[in-house]
């Protein structure tokens, strides 16, 4: 059997395609455009199929186009199937929902960082993260509670996290935040992310950086941060410079210079990317507390709650050029009036113009979380 390849959504965070050594495309993955996101539908051999969950997120179910159920699955609370039927293949089994990728033999479970043998419900490997409650086996999965939690990144459980009605969120100097007055708990408050977009490095690099430090603003009881993150190339380089915490959650950046084309593509889908995330801290709000528990707080997408969401964009002059003129601006060394080459990616360009203001902040929107009753 020649060997798989995946192709894997940096900023999502998910496989979203097989494909052999010729680079045929062997399966191909519809997923929501959110960290971790939902696969939703999967084209293998021109069969299609959705995916139906049961409640702890793994794939009960798969239909055609029609709606005509094909395959069923069922599993143990730690993942091993019990009950199958049905011939379609699909790597996304128990924990589907969450991107839980399983072998063919479906001995175990590939969770992004780490790798979940079914037989014993345990990870192969520590965890990776230094840890502050040191009261738990480092190999412990969900924290053992796998019907209520799950672990998309293999670094930290999520789900019921009110066990301790007690619990206060460790401040950066070891001390513990108070419950704030509004909803009974200690929240950050307002949260905002900043988004630099630069298209002419080096140049623009020390720019970027720059803007970046300014930007890093803690929050005084969580120590986590307003976020930001980097559109540009080797994006990824600028990113390692600054704590992790302070990095957009899943905005994973990257290691290459990339064409007018691809950072058109980039942006939007970095602004995708943060719609959706700011969503998911508003929901988290209304997770955490509608039982009037404090939850134990954690810088990142899974714990982190917001009362607010401002998202801010920062676009350096070559960016701005590109957006406004539809043109790739000429590299940094060429000869002086040397014209650039016309954006030819397809795309309409009207929402970055509006998004791209030559060194300015702008605002790319503001939205207020529910406030739990």
């Amino acid at each position: 059997m020649s060997e798989i390849n995946y192709f894997w959504d940096e900023i999502e965070d998910n496989v979203v395609r097989e494909y052999d050594d010729s680079n045929n495309t062997l399966a191909q993955y519809t997923t929501e455009p959110t960290l971790y996101g939902s696969v939703l539908s999967q084209d293998r051999g021109g069969k299609k199929r959705c995916f139906q969950f049961d409640g702890q997120g793994n794939t009960t179910e798969l239909t055609d186009g029609s709606g005509t159920l094909t395959d069923m699955r069922r599993y143990s609370a730690f993942g091993e199937t019990t009950a199958s039927s049905g011939d379609t293949a699909t790597p996304f089994g128990f924990g589907g929902r969450w991107g839980y990728h399983s072998n063919r033999s479906e001995s175990h479970a590939t969770i992004r960082r780490r790798i979940l043998p079914l037989a014993n419900g345990r990870w192969a490997s520590p965890d990776p993260k230094e840890r502050v409650d040191r009261s738990e086996s480092w190999y412990v999965y969900a924290a053992n509670r796998p019907l209520d939690r799950t672990d998309p990144s293999g670094l930290i459980a999520v789900g019921d996290e009110c066990d301790n009605a007690e619990k206060r969120w460790p401040r950066k100097d070891g001390l513990a935040c108070q419950p704030s007055s509004d909803v009974g708990i200690q929240h950050p408050g307002p949260c905002k992310m900043l988004i630099v977009i630069g298209h002419n490095y080096p140049k623009q690099y020390k720019q970027l950086q720059a803007w970046l430090t300014e930007a890093i603003v803690p929050h005084d009881c969580t120590g986590c941060g307003h976020w930001f993150g980097a559109v540009a190339c080797c994006s990824r380089h600028l990113h390692n410079q600054f704590p992790e915490a302070a990095i957009i959650p899943g905005l994973a950046g990257t290691t290459k210079f990339i064409g007018c084309n691809e950072m058109v593509d980039r942006v939007m889908a970095t602004m995708q990317h943060v719609d959706a995330l700011a969503k998911r801290l508003c929901e988290n709000r209304m997770r955490f507390v509608d039982s009037g528990c404090p939850g134990n707080y954690s810088c990142g997408a899974d714990f982190a709650f917001c009362t607010s969401v401002e998202i801010q964009v920062k676009c350096d002059a070559s960016a701005f050029e590109l957006f406004h003129g539809n043109e790739c601006p000429p590299p940094e060394d060429s000869p002086p009036n040397t014209k650039g080459s016309p954006y030819s990616g397809g795309k309409d360009l009207s929402p970055l113009r509006e998004l791209c203001a030559s060194n300015k902040t702008k605002r790319w929107s503001l939205t207020t979380c529910p406030r739990p009753t």
